[in-house]
């Protein structure tokens, strides 16, 4: 979701601590010191325990115009040029990504535990006879 930001590799009262001189900047930031401690991390049910990353989502504008006709031969009766785009962001340190890649962090394992819950999904209300044994 575009505004939704999932923290799991630099918690921010870590940060102050190992560099207090950022104390003198929480007025000014959005969010207050003690967030992180009072907000539900739901993240994605998919990620492995240990998969950590600085996340984003943001609305990315477009401009479409390479793959349209010039504005002054344009026959459509509504003419954008531009459309928004979810783009996803994750940012991580080199350590963090080899990490990330290993046992139940690995993309293989997240598309297997998304494969499961579709197929749990698909199945639901479906009798599926046992295979013989």
């Amino acid at each position: 979701m575009p505004d939704q930001t999932e923290n799991t590799l630099l918690p921010f009262k870590g940060v102050l601590e190992e560099y207090p001189h950022f104390e003198q900047f929480i007025p000014s930031l959005h969010l207050d010191r003690d967030y992180e401690a009072r907000e539900s991390r739901n993240g994605n049910t998919f990620s492995g325990n240990g998969y950590r990353a600085l996340n984003f989502v943001v609305d990315i504008p477009i401009r479409m115009d390479a793959y349209l006709p010039p504005p002054e031969s344009d026959t459509r009766p509504r003419k954008g040029r531009v459309v928004i785009s979810l783009v996803e962001f994750q940012i991580v340190d080199e350590e963090t990504a080899r990490q990330n890649e290993l046992g139940e962090n690995s993309h293989e394992a997240y598309k297997r535990r998304q494969k499961k819950r579709v197929l749990k999904r698909l199945s639901q209300g479906l009798v599926v006879p046992k295979k013989p044994g």
